[in-house]
């Protein structure tokens, strides 16, 4: 995690891309998120603090636009599921080869993605953990709360959950 903190900019923020020069909303709400729930940073550690202030300025976690962190945020309890996945119905990926829809013409990257965000949003499902941080502070009240980097790691995460959401064991051996 000590990347994650050393990436953290003066102005309390992350950014996406290394040449710009302002912080990312989405960004800095994985990043905060992460040092959070991996027991690296506490809520009170004053650079939690003022990463905390930074996401509260730019309209808090209702405001975050990438998806991918939003699906987590969804899967994980924090937030509803947004509807540019949720409002997709998993039928979608049975469509013929003909339909002007292939799931199959998509390309790899984006069906590893796509699939378990899919199933996830399909059951509503969310699983937290007694390590989870609260992000509830972190919504505005006037802002509605389902309002990354891209890696496989995180399609992998993606996978494990759905298949939690399917109701595998925790412990089943696609999982652990």
């Amino acid at each position: 995690m000590s990347i994650v903190s050393r990436r953290y900019l003066r102005n309390e923020s992350w950014k996406l891309y290394r040449d710009k020069e302002y912080g990312n909303l989405s960004t800095s709400v994985e990043a905060y998120y992460s040092l959070l729930y991996s027991g690296y940073s506490k809520v009170t550690d004053e650079p939690m603090l003022r990463a905390k202030d930074y996401i509260q300025s730019k309209g808090g976690i209702g405001k975050v636009t990438s998806t991918l962190t939003r699906v987590i945020l969804a899967a994980t309890g924090q937030s509803k599921w947004p509807l540019s996945i949720s409002s997709i119905p998993l039928e979608v990926l049975l469509f013929p080869a003909y339909f002007p829809i292939n799931y199959f013409e998509f390309s790899g990257y984006s069906r590893v993605h796509l699939t378990p965000m899919l199933i996830m949003a399909d059951r509503r499902f969310s699983i937290s953990t007694a390590n989870a941080p609260n992000l509830s502070d972190l919504l505005e009240t006037r802002i509605e709360s389902d309002g990354t980097l891209y890696s496989y790691a995180i399609s992998t995460i993606l996978m494990m959950l759905a298949l939690l959401a399917l109701d595998y064991d925790q412990q089943h051996p696609l999982i652990v």
